[in-house]
């Protein structure tokens, strides 16, 4: 995927946030395949030497990847809450913007944290094609059968994109 171009209107409203606040705290949301770390990574990049980037996937339990998906688990449950608010978003020592990038970032546990909120919306069809150049296609599978249901179920469960405050369309 190439680098994503990122709106100028995202920009002046991240730095005016940091002209208020010593730290600034930015979600970037979206399903599986929607590109949220190469958003990330474009955007830390045109931010400058204030920004950091935390990927949320380092927070989540190791060795829970290929547990079933079920209708009564809270979707993406295997998540270190704690030791992500130790380490990120209640740590003092953080300055300038700190950009946390993953699905469930807009989710109703996390989505208080940060001041500034995008979304990816793209469509499931892209994401999955997107995934499996990614993880490989022995893992279509996976995607039709689990990453893509437990993305529309999050959707739909905690609307994400209804916190936004900016909709990246793909």
């Amino acid at each position: 995927m190439s680098q994503p171009e990122i709106d100028p209107q995202i920009l002046r409203s991240i730095q005016a946030l940091q002209e208020e606040k010593p730290t600034v705290f930015v979600a970037i949301d979206g399903g599986g395949g929607a590109g949220k770390s190469t958003f990330a990574n474009a955007l830390v990049e045109q931010l400058g030497s204030d920004a950091k980037l935390i990927h949320i996937d380092d927070y989540y339990e190791k060795g829970h990847e290929d547990e079933p998906f079920t209708d009564t688990e809270p979707v993406y449950a295997h998540f270190d809450l704690e030791r992500l608010k130790d380490e990120v978003l209640n740590n003092s020592t953080n300055e300038g913007i700190v950009v946390v990038e993953g699905i469930g970032t807009l989710g109703r546990t996390l989505r208080s944290y940060f001041d500034y909120k995008i979304w990816l919306e793209v469509p499931a069809e892209v994401r999955r094609e997107r995934g499996l150049q990614r993880d490989g296609q022995d893992r279509a599978n996976k995607w039709d059968n689990r990453y893509i249901p437990e993305d529309e179920r999050y959707v739909v469960e905690q609307q994400p994109q209804d916190v936004a405050d900016f909709i990246v369309r793909q």
